[in-house]
């Protein structure tokens, strides 16, 4: 079975793709016209914190949390504690 990936393309397109081919379509952030979605979490979530990710945080998510910053304070501590005794 094959499927299209439409990837960041405008709702009408994915709309009209969709309708078009005989096979299904999975859609990532290409509106709600798809024959299926992908979302990342880490994106969902908040989790990446490097300073690269946050140039390419996708704006069709919505970002429900930013457990990112826990993971890193949590690290941190633990870090902190590790080589401080």
């Amino acid at each position: 079975m094959f499927l299209g990936c439409l990837e960041c393309v405008p709702p009408h397109v994915a709309a009209a793709a969709t309708s078009a081919l005989r096979i299904p379509t999975v859609g990532i952030g290409a509106g709600p016209y798809c024959s299926g979605q992908v979302l990342v979490y880490h994106d969902l979530l908040g989790m990446l914190q490097h300073p690269h990710h946050a140039k390419v945080t996708p704006k069709f998510c919505k970002q429900y949390a930013r457990v990112g910053d826990v993971i890193n304070k949590a690290l941190s501590e633990y870090k902190e504690e590790v080589t401080n005794g």
